[in-house]
C-alpha cells in the first residue's frame, strides 16, 4: 500500500469518540459532524468537512500516537503486508508540539502496535518488533514513513521537513511527498527542497494533476519524481512525457471519482495507463475519509477491466517494484506474493464483486487480500492426474548443455525398433534426394565408415555406408526440439505447469536418445554437434524468458545462463573463423563444419555439474506454482544461487580451455 495518508485514514468510530469529547469541551458542535462520520457514501462537501473535523482532532501527541497504531493495525488486519504510510509533520506553539515531537509520537504509535509483528526500520539490521519467536498465527507488516511538505509551506518550512526526513532514516522515514490543497501554492515554492531531497537519495512522490494546470504538471514531471498520484487532468503531451519517462502513478479510484476529479470510473485514465503496460499502483488515499479499502480498489479495477487472476497478481507485482523500501524487503516481498499466488491457485472461485446499497464494492469473504488477491486458478490438463515423483528427477542431455552429440544416425542390427528407425532414415534420405534443401547450405555429415552393431552377439563389424544427408532421424528431433521452446513457453505463459514440466521432460529424454544412439555406434558429426546444442539455447531461452514473466526464476539468474551461453556460442563462431585462417569462399563452406578444418567440442565436468543443477532448478520451478510450498521455494532460492556459482565456474572453466587450446594461427599472431 503506497499511498496512505495518516489522518485521512482514521477509523470512523475513533473520529466519533475524539468528535464526541471536542462536543463536550466545547470546541465543535458535535451534532453538526455526528451524521457526517457516520455515513459511508460521503459526498465531496462532507468530504471536506470531515477534513476539516480531523485537523481539530489531531493537534496532541496521544491522540496522534493513537491513530498511528490503529490505522497500521487496520491495513493489517486487511493483510496488507506492505504500507507506506504518509503524514505532514506539524506545528503547535501551544501545545509545545514541534514538527520532530510529532514524527515522534507517530513513531510511538507504531511502536505500540500489538496485534501484528511490525518492522519499520530501514536497516539492513531492522527492528522487528513483537516477534513471538514461533511464527506461527502472527501477522506481519513493513511500514515505511513518507513526510508530507503541504503546498501551505514556505520554501524554509519545506525545507525543515526535509531535514526532518533525513534525520529520521533510521527510523523508517523513505522519502518526502508532496501534498495538499492543489489550488495552493507554487511549484516553485517547494522545488529547492525537494531537488535538497533528491540529491540526498530520499524517495520522491508528487500529488500531480489533481487539477488543470499544464505548466505544473510539466514541470513535475520534468522533475522526474520517483512515483506520482492522481494524474486526473493530464493532457496528451502530458501523457506522453509520463510514459517516456515510465513514472510509476498511485491509482485511487474512489478518491477520484468522490472527489468529481473523475466523472466515472468508466472513463478512468487507469484502463488508458494499464493497457499501455505503464507501471501503477492501486491505493486508497485516504480510506478512512472515502470509506473505501485497498480490497475494494482492487475490486473495482477488476470489475471496470476485467482483469483476470494472473493480470491481478501482475498489478501487486509492480507495487512490489515501485516500493521505496531496500532490496532486502523488495526481495521478500516478492518471494510472499509469489507464496501466496502459489497458495491460492488451487482454490476454487470464492471471489465475488457485488455493488452495496452504499454504492461501494463488497467482497466475499471479507478477508481478501489486497496486495495478493484471491481468485481461481485454472489448473493445466495434466495436473488433475499428475503427481510429482518422490525423489530428485534428472533428465539426460539437458537444455542448458552446450555441446551434446546429436548424429546422423545409420543402425542395422537385428532389433525391431532398430530395423524401423533405419527404414526411416532411407526414407528421409529419398525424400532429401528429391529436393534441393539443404545441399545449397552445404550442410552435410559425413561419416566414413559406419560400424554395424548386432543386437544379440554385440559384435561389431566393418561396412556400412557414406551418409550425407543432412536429413536424418536424430537431426529431425533436434529440429523438433527446437521448435518445442515456443511451445513451452505457450504453455507456462498460460500457466499450463504440469504440462510445460512433462514437455520438457519429453526433449530432455529425446536429447538423451540421439546421443545415446550416436555413442553406441560410435557415429561423429561436427554438424550434430553444433545442431544440438542450438535447438537447445532455443528451447531454454523460451523457457526461461517465461518463467522470468511468470516470477517463477530472477531475471538476474537467468540472465547470467543466457549470457554465459551466448559467450560460447560467440566463441565457438570465432574458433571457426580462425580455424579456416578467416578465409571462406562461401558462407556455406563456413557452415560446413564436417568439411574443411572440423572442430569438434566437449562437453567439462563442471559444465555437466552445472547442467544437472540447473534442470533440477528448472523442473523444481516449474512445478512449484502447482505443488509447491514454502519449504521447497526456500530450496528452489537455495538452488539457483548454486546455479549462478556453477554457471560462472564453468564459464571460467571454457574460458581457460579455450587458451589452452587456441589455434596455432592464434598463437603465431600473438
Amino acid at each position: 500500500m503506497l499511498h496512505a495518508h495518516l489522518n485521512g485514514s482514521i477509523r470512523d468510530s475513533t473520529l466519533l469518540e475524539l468528535a464526541r469529547v471536542l462536543g463536550e469541551k466545547g470546541v465543535i458542535v458535535f451534532a453538526d459532524v455526528e451524521h457526517v462520520i457516520q455515513k459511508n457514501d460521503r459526498s465531496l462537501v462532507e468530504v471536506f468537512k470531515l477534513f476539516d473535523l480531523i485537523h481539530k482532532l489531531t493537534t496532541d501527541h496521544k491522540t496522534v500516537t493513537r491513530i498511528t497504531r490503529e490505522v497500521v493495525e487496520d491495513f493489517a488486519l486487511e493483510n496488507v503486508v506492505y504500507l507506506e504510510l504518509r503524514t505532514t509533520p506539524k506545528r503547535n506553539d501551544s501545545i509545545g508540539m514541534s514538527k520532530r515531537s510529532y514524527m515522534e509520537a507517530v513513531i510511538q504509535g507504531l511502536r505500540s502496535v500489538s496485534e501484528v509483528d511490525i518492522d519499520f526500520v530501514n536497516a539492513s539490521d531492522s527492528l522487528k518488533l513483537h516477534n513471538t519467536g514461533d511464527g506461527i498465527g502472527r501477522k506481519k507488516i513493513y511500514v515505511r514513513l513518507l513526510l508530507s511538505i503541504d503546498r501551505r509551506e514556505t520554501t524554509e518550512s519545506a525545507m525543515e521537513t526535509v531535514k526532518l526526513a533525513l534525520e529520521m532514516r533510521d527510523v523508517g522515514v523513505v522519502g518526502i511527498d508532496l501534498s495538499g490543497n492543489p489550488l495552493v501554492g507554487e511549484w516553485s515554492t517547494f522545488l529547492p527542497a525537494l531537488q535538497f531531497a533528491k540529491d540526498n537519495d530520499l524517495h520522491i512522490t508528487l500529488h500531480c494533476g489533481e487539477v488543470p494546470n499544464p505548466k505544473e504538471i510539466q514541470a513535475m514531471l520534468d522533475f522526474k519524481p520517483h512515483r506520482i498520484g492522481h494524474a486526473c487532468f493530464f493532457k496528451d503531451e502530458d501523457w506522453t512525457k509520463l510514459k517516456s519517462f515510465r513514472i510509476p502513478v498511485e491509482i485511487c479510484l474512489t478518491s477520484n471519482i468522490v472527489t468529481k476529479s473523475i466523472s466515472s470510473i468508466d472513463i478512468h485514465h487507469f484502463a488508458d495507463l494499464y493497457n499501455a503496460k505503464h507501471p501503477l499502483i492501486l491505493c486508497t488515499d485516504d480510506f478512512g475519509v472515502f470509506s473505501t479499502s485497498l480490497s475494494n480498489e482492487y475490486a473495482l479495477a477488476v470489475r471496470s477491466l476485467g482483469l483476470s487472476k494472473r493480470e491481478t497478481f501482475a498489478l501487486a507485482r509492480t507495487a512490489i517494484d515501485a516500493t521505496f523500501a531496500e532490496d532486502e524487503v523488495k526481495q521478500q516481498l516478492r518471494s510472499l506474493r509469489k507464496l501466496v499466488e502459489i497458495n491460492h491457485r488451487k482454490t476454487r472461485p470464492f471471489f465475488t464483486a457485488a455493488t452495496a446499497s452504499g454504492g461501494t464494492v463488497s467482497l466475499t469473504p471479507p478477508q481478501f487480500s489486497p496486495l495478493f488477491p484471491h481468485f481461481s486458478h485454472r489448473l493445466s490438463p495434466l495436473s488433475k492426474w499428475f503427481v510429482p515423483l518422490n525423489g530428485p528427477l534428472f533428465l539426460s542431455s539437458p537444455p542448458w548443455k552446450l555441446l551434446q552429440s546429436a548424429t546422423p544416425l545409420h543402425w542395422r542390427g537385428n532389433g525391431a525398433v532398430l530395423k524401423k528407425v533405419e527404414a526411416l532414415n532411407l526414407r528421409l534420405d529419398r525424400i532429401r534426394s528429391r529436393t534441393r534443401f539443404p545441399r545449397q547450405l552445404g550442410l552435410q555429415s559425413v561419416v566414413p565408415n559406419v560400424l554395424t552393431v548386432d543386437r544379440n552377439d554385440s559384435k561389431e563389424e566393418d561396412g556400412g555406408k557414406l551418409i550425407k544427408s543432412f536429413v536424418n532421424v536424430p537431426n529431425m528431433i533436434s529440429m523438433a526440439r527446437l521448435v518445442s521452446g515456443p511451445v513451452l513457453w505457450w504453455m507456462i505463459s498460460n500457466e499450463m505447469y504440469s504440462s510445460a514440466f512433462l514437455g520438457l521432460a519429453v526433449s530432455g529424454a529425446s536429447d538423451w536418445l540421439d546421443g545415446y544412439v550416436a555413442r553406441r555406434m560410435k557415429i561423429n558429426s561436427v554438424v550434430g554437434s553444433y545442431l544440438d546444442p542450438l535447438a537447445d539455447k532455443v528451447l531454454i531461452g523460451c523457457v526461461a524468458v517465461a518463467m522470468v514473466q511468470k516470477d517463477l526464476l530472477h531475471p538476474g539468474l537467468v540472465g547470467i545462463v543466457l549470457l554465459r551461453d551466448v559467450a560460447l556460442v560467440g566463441g565457438a563462431v570465432y574458433l571457426r573463423a580462425l580455424n579456416l585462417d578467416w578465409k571462406w569462399k562461401t558462407w556455406s563452406d563456413f557452415f560446413n563444419l564436417d568439411g574443411s578444418s572440423p572442430q569438434k567440442v566437449e562437453p567439462l565436468f563442471i559444465s555437466k555439474v552445472n547442467t544437472v543443477f540447473q534442470l533440477t532448478l528448472v523442473a523444481g520451478a516449474i512445478l512449484q506454482p502447482e505443488f509447491g510450498n514454502p519449504d521447497t521455494q526456500t530450496w528452489i532460492t537455495y538452488l539457483s544461487w548454486l546455479v549462478a556459482s556453477t554457471t560462472m565456474a564453468s564459464t571460467a572453466a571454457y574460458g581457460v580451455q579455450y587458451w589452452k587450446k587456441r589455434p596455432i594461427s592464434m598463437i603465431k599472431r600473438s
